[in-house]
C-alpha cells in the first residue's frame, strides 16, 4: 500500500503543467509530458475547458483571453498545487496555513483576495478548485469551476 502512495505522488507532479494565471498554451505540454490518458477540449462561450485524465486523477483548467482562470480537480489524491498554482502557490501555503490552526475547520478554504481555493474529501476521494476572481470572464457561474 505505502508503494502505491509512493507511486501516485511521484506520477501526480507530471500531471499537470498549466499553471493558474499563466498563458493557456502550457496545455499542450501537459498532454506531451503528462499521465495522462485522455485529453478533452471543449468551450463553453468565450471559455475553454482543458480536462486531463490519469488513472488516480482528473484536471480540468479554464481559460478565457488566453488566461489559465480557474482550475479543478478529483480523484484519488489532491494533484501537486506548488505546480498547479505557479506565483499564487505561496499565496496560497501562507493563507492555507492560517486557515489550518482554526478550530473546528471543516473543508479546505483559502480567500486571499484574488485567489479562492476551496478543497475537501477524504483518502482516495478528493476534488477541489481554484480560481483567480479578477481573471473570471463577465457572465460565467464560479458554479461551472467543478
Amino acid at each position: 500500500m505505502l508503494g502505491l502512495a509512493l507511486s501516485l505522488l511521484l506520477l501526480l507532479p507530471s500531471v499537470c503543467q498549466a499553471v493558474l494565471g499563466e498563458p493557456e498554451s502550457s496545455v499542450a505540454q501537459d498532454r506531451k509530458f503528462s499521465a495522462t490518458k485522455t485529453y478533452r477540449k471543449r468551450t463553453q462561450n468565450v471559455v475553454s475547458v482543458h480536462e486531463l485524465v490519469s488513472d488516480a486523477l482528473t484536471i480540468r483548467e479554464f481559460a478565457a483571453n488566453g488566461i489559465i482562470f480557474a482550475v479543478a480537480w478529483n480523484g484519488m489524491s489532491h494533484p501537486d498545487v506548488s505546480q498547479l498554482f505557479g506565483k499564487q502557490f505561496e499565496i496560497f501555503r501562507q493563507q492555507n496555513e492560517r486557515v489550518r490552526k482554526l478550530p473546528g475547520r471543516g473543508p479546505g478554504k483559502v480567500d486571499a483576495g484574488n485567489l479562492v481555493v476551496e478543497y475537501s474529501g477524504h483518502m482516495r476521494s478528493v476534488r477541489g478548485r481554484a480560481y483567480l476572481l479578477n481573471q473570471i470572464p463577465p457572465g460565467f457561474s464560479l458554479e461551472d469551476i467543478q
